[in-house]
């Protein structure tokens, strides 16, 4: 079995793809270069395996959080809003937002932070039937709120979108090497 790269390397790669096809085709890649130079980078990977009842609370953040539901269904709760049910092959492009995931919008959510420190993996209650994987991004230059600022605070992809497809064929990779 040979060695999963890192989120880190993924970027680099397809950076490094998307340089090619820009030079080839002579256009730039305006997102690409925004990320270059803000600095993108990799926070690591997470990921969470649960049943029963259950639910993690996260605090507002600086970054984008890409989340994918492998397994199972769950829901997310964002401030002043519905919860929203989110299903197996959904990802989640969550911004600079406090947000909660959860069995049951109605459980309590405990401190996620403090559940992840020191480790990539967590497991809850009684079994996995929700696998979620995570990956962050942080920029480590200041005026990164722009861009930030520029996307939605939170998107959900479906299932059958090709950018759901794509996302979890990423997190597929670093599932592995979690």
């Amino acid at each position: 079995m040979g060695v999963l790269p890192t989120l880190d390397a993924v970027i680099r790669m397809v950076y490094a793809r998307g340089a090619m096809i820009s030079s080839q085709s002579s256009k730039l890649d305006p997102l690409s270069n925004v990320l270059t130079v803000l600095g993108a980078r990799s926070t690591g990977r997470t990921r969470l395996e649960a049943g029963g009842d259950w639910a993690l609370s996260f605090p507002e953040k600086n970054r984008l959080k890409l989340v994918a539901v492998v397994r199972g269904d769950c829901w997310i709760c964002l401030p002043r809003q519905e919860p929203r049910h989110v299903a197996e092959g959904d990802v989640l492009l969550i911004g600079n937002m406090s947000y909660a995931i959860a069995s049951h919008p109605r459980i309590a959510p405990v401190d996620g932070v403090s559940l992840y420190a020191g480790r990539d993996s967590v497991r809850l209650g009684d079994g996995d039937q929700a696998v979620l994987l995570g990956a962050g991004i942080l920029f480590e230059r200041q005026g990164s709120g722009f861009l930030l600022d520029a996307l939605p605070p939170f998107l959900k992809v479906q299932r059958a979108s090709p950018a759901a497809f794509a996302v979890r064929g990423i997190l597929d990779l670093l599932d592995g090497e979690v």
